[in-house]
C-alpha cells in the first residue's frame, strides 16, 4: 500500500511505511479507511465503484 510519511506517522506507523510488513501496513490502512473513508485512496475506490 502507498502512505505519504505524514499519514503512516499521524495513524501509528513506525519507521517507514515501505518496510512494514504486510500485516503492520494493514492495520494502519484500517484505521485510515475507518476516519477517511474511501477517499483516501481517490483513484482506487473510484475504479472500484466504492465512491
Amino acid at each position: 500500500m502507498q502512505f505519504s510519511p505524514p499519514t503512516w506517522r499521524a495513524f501509528g506507523g513506525e519507521g517507514e511505511a515501505h518496510e512494514a510488513s504486510r500485516a503492520e501496513q494493514i492495520e494502519v490502512a484500517e484505521r485510515v479507511q475507518a476516519v477517511q473513508g474511501w477517499q483516501a485512496w481517490p483513484a482506487c475506490s473510484k475504479r472500484l465503484g466504492l465512491r
